[in-house]
């Protein structure tokens, strides 16, 4: 995927996952197709991996506009997995694919967690996602990549936080957003 893709993404994620929870959920489209695209289609052209990212970041954005719970679990488990896949190759430095045991075990946490406090789970778990979006395309040497990907995670949560106060609104469940 493109470097400025993936930033682009990303910073869309980490500042505004809560704001536009359908953000997120087509986000985590993008993002599980990408990764599933790369691992399933590596000898396809560029474009046709991009195509299906896209792709699945579309049925994610039809997902949250009208099946808005579904999708927001859906959503949930995905970021929660590829937060976990994401902080397991940041601490143990396994980079082959995706850690599927590991995927689905953050997955189920993510949806537990979007389910249950849908707001703070949502900035977290968008903020993570985002962080981990760019750190994965800028080029920095162990253990500064790490530092950058808890940096922009943190500054993700406290602006998305700040964004909801400013408004004077409680981060709640998903009818409060």
């Amino acid at each position: 995927m493109s470097m400025w893709l993936n930033i682009g993404v990303g910073a869309a994620l980490l500042l505004l996952g809560r704001r536009l929870y359908w953000l997120f959920v087509a986000g985590a489209g993008f993002v599980i197709g990408a990764t599933l695209a790369a691992e399933l289609l590596q000898a396809e052209a560029v474009w046709i991996r991009l195509l299906a990212a896209v792709l699945a970041g579309l049925v994610g954005l039809i997902l949250a506009l009208f099946l808005q719970r579904v999708a927001i679990a859906i959503a949930g488990f995905i970021a929660g997995g590829y937060v976990l896949a994401t902080l397991v190759n940041a601490f143990v430095g396994i980079s082959t694919g995706l850690h599927w045991g590991l995927f689905v075990l953050g997955g189920v946490v993510g949806a537990i967690l979007v389910s249950a406090v849908f707001g703070w789970a949502l900035i977290i778990l968008s903020s993570l996602m985002g962080a981990g979006l760019i750190a994965d395309v800028v080029p920095v040497a162990r253990p500064w990549d790490l530092l950058l990907y808890l940096g922009l995670a943190a500054a993700g949560i406290l602006v998305q936080a700040g964004l909801v106060r400013r408004e004077g609104k409680r981060v709640g469940r998903v009818h409060d957003t």
